[in-house]
């Protein structure tokens, strides 16, 4: 068995909260990869981010945030915002996301194993490998690792 690691930069408009649909890109990967069958491995490089496998429906999406959104409110305290205590991993444009990252850690930061079989993902009829991103607004892009474990 091969395998075959790439780092994809993807771009991600602005927005409070962006999903993307990953798919294509990871059959991409897997094209490039020159396997016919095996796994796939995703991982997203960004604490703010996530990956499921669900339907790439608005209704879905929608329901989700709001689930998140109650659980984690925009309108509490949260010590990782505060800067008269917090003194950890500060860079010179920190800024108040303790709720993009919250949010963020009720998803995964990978996924695996996914199937594939000649060359495309084996996904079900309504399933979608998505990615979250609950902290895009400045952010041009963001970076996910593929790895494909296969046979030619």
């Amino acid at each position: 068995m091969g395998v075959y690691t790439v780092e994809r930069e993807i771009p991600v408009p602005d927005g409070p909260h962006v999903w993307l649909n990953l798919n294509q890109l990871i059959n991409g990967v897997i094209a490039e990869s020159d396997f016919r069958e095996g796994f796939v491995i995703i991982q997203t490089k960004h604490t703010t981010t996530g990956l499921l496998i669900n339907e790439d429906e608005r209704g879905f999406k929608n329901d989700l945030l709001r689930r998140l959104t109650k659980m984690v409110p925009d309108d509490e305290y949260y010590e990782h915002d505060d800067f008269t205590k917090r003194t950890e991993n500060i860079g010179p444009d920190e800024r108040k996301n303790a709720v993009s990252h919250i949010r963020a850690s009720f998803l995964q930061t990978s996924l695996s194993p996914i199937i594939f079989k000649n060359r495309q993902l084996q996904l079900g009829t309504w399933q979608s490998v998505l990615f979250v991103d609950f902290d895009p607004n400045g952010r041009p892009s963001r970076n996910l690792v593929v790895q494909i474990h296969g046979e030619k």
